[in-house]
Order: structure tokens, then C-alpha cells, then sequence
């Protein structure tokens, strides 16, 4: 038993003399003020130096006898587009007849027999809208009166898979929350 008891006094002068080495002593002087750093300069408006065009006409034909047409719409040269990084929106705009609003392409019209859609040939870096119709009768005209393009660069990677949730998914996102993004005045 007077082991025991000798244990138990050791071990209450133990926790004593730790509980007085952590007590916090007087601070010291706070030392000079360091110099400011070099200042980085500001990026412009808008997010990821994104890319946009105008709003560019159709000039998708009402003339034409062919259940296909198209017109280029930009050449990119490889400072502007990377293929292999950067995320291509296209939008079609309507502008008459009441049924206003952008639309992401690829997008099939409210009749249902005009589909469009764009193409990049990466031969010529040329940009370009396609309508077809889906019934194969030519096409007479558009839905559309306008089409822009947006380049986001290292945007969503090929096959758009954004599981892990680490960035936007911007081929989801409406025309609209794509402009209030990255600051795409009309």
C-alpha cells in the first residue's frame, strides 16, 4: 500500500510541475513591419480570359433546293481555340414572330423539322452552322436570325465529365448564366 500511495503523490507532482512548464509567460516585443510585396497587376473583366464574337446574321437561305445549308461563322486560330482544352459554345438567337429567346446548339426548332447544329474544321480552324432538315426536303429559311459563339478556355474536358463537382458545367448552364458569368455584354 505505500507503494501505492508514493505512486499517487508522484504522479500529482508530476501533473503539478506540467501544469506550471505550459502556463503562458509574458510576450515578447512584436517585431518591425516587413516591406509590401510586389503587386501583381489586375486581370481584365470577366472570368478565364473568355472568348466571344458579336452577334453574327444568318445567312442561312431561303433559297436554297438542298435539305442542308450552312455558313461560317469565325476562324479561330489556335491562339483563340485549343481543341483539345477549351470548351465551344454556339447560340442561335431569334429575334421575330414571338417565339424570341437563345438557344444552345445543337437545337432541333419548335416545328420540329430543322435541326441545327455547328461544325469545327480543324483543317481550316473555320467555324461553321449547319441547318438540315428531317424530313429531307429543302430547307426554307431559319429559325434563327443570329448566332455567337463562346470560347471557354480549359473549359469542360472532352466527354464533359464534371463528377468530382471541381468546376462549373458550363455545357449545362443557360445562355444566360454563361453571360452573367464571365461579364458577356449583348
Amino acid at each position: 500500500m505505500n507503494l501505492m500511495k508514493k505512486m499517487g503523490q508522484l504522479f500529482c507532482l508530476c501533473l503539478l510541475v506540467s501544469l506550471f512548464a505550459c502556463s503562458d509567460g509574458d510576450d515578447g516585443e512584436v517585431g518591425p513591419q516587413g516591406e509590401q510585396g510586389e503587386q501583381g497587376s489586375e486581370g481584365p473583366a470577366g472570368t478565364a480570359n473568355v472568348i466571344y464574337s458579336d452577334w453574327i446574321e444568318s445567312e442561312l437561305g431561303d433559297d436554297t433546293q438542298s435539305p442542308r445549308d450552312g455558313f461560317d461563322i469565325g476562324e479561330l486560330s489556335s491562339d483563340e481555340y485549343n481543341i483539345e482544352t477549351d470548351l465551344l459554345l454556339v447560340y442561335g438567337r431569334r429575334l421575330t414572330f414571338g417565339v424570341n429567346g437563345i438557344y444552345p446548339l445543337p437545337h432541333l426548332d419548335i416545328t420540329g423539322d430543322h435541326f441545327y447544329s455547328f461544325l469545327y474544321n480543324t483543317m481550316g480552324n473555320v467555324l461553321t452552322v449547319e441547318v438540315s432538315t428531317t424530313d429531307s426536303t429543302p430547307v426554307d429559311g431559319g429559325f434563327f436570325d443570329e448566332f455567337r459563339y463562346v470560347i471557354i478556355p480549359g473549359g469542360v474536358p472532352a466527354g464533359g465529365d464534371n463528377a468530382r463537382g471541381l468546376q462549373p458545367d458550363y455545357q449545362n448552364m443557360s445562355y444566360e448564366e454563361i453571360a452573367t458569368l464571365f461579364n458577356i455584354p449583348e
